[in-house]
């Protein structure tokens, strides 16, 4: 697979919330590199990650507008949301969506970084941890 259809399938595995297709998608190495530019790394911890992400948002999605690629770093631009589950906080549940890319260094056909570049304070103010 050419970079851009690992960056797209992996994509797809998110929206499918396919922990297991995540997972072989990822180096062993993976970098996921959040909005607030908190790194975690390794397959193992990500996939605990994703997870744990899926349940406070059960229903997220990517949905990917334009793809650029380029010496196996693949960009892409479009728009990220769900719905706040609400979690063991009480708070209440909200939807969000946002503009969002990211950037994909992609190697021997997985993805070894994943970025998010995308406001996050929608969904932030939604779990409590900033201010309305």
């Amino acid at each position: 697979m050419r970079p851009a259809e690992v960056a797209v399938a992996f994509v797809a595995r998110i929206n499918e919330h396919d922990l297991v297709g995540l997972s072989e998608l990822m180096t062993d190495d993976h970098v996921f590199i959040d909005a607030l530019d908190n790194h975690v790394a390794g397959r193992a911890a990500m996939r605990a990650g994703w997870k744990h992400y899926f349940d406070l948002v059960p229903d997220y999605w990517i949905k990917v507008e334009r793809t650029l690629q380029a010496d196996g770093v693949v960009a892409l631009f479009g728009a990220a949301g769900g719905t706040f589950a609400g979690g063991s906080s009480g708070r209440q549940a909200g939807t969000w969506e946002v503009p969002a890319a990211w950037l994909a260094e992609i190697r021997d056909g997985q993805v070894a970084m994943w970025r998010v570049y995308a406001d996050n304070l929608p969904i932030r103010r939604l779990m409590g941890v900033e201010p309305a």
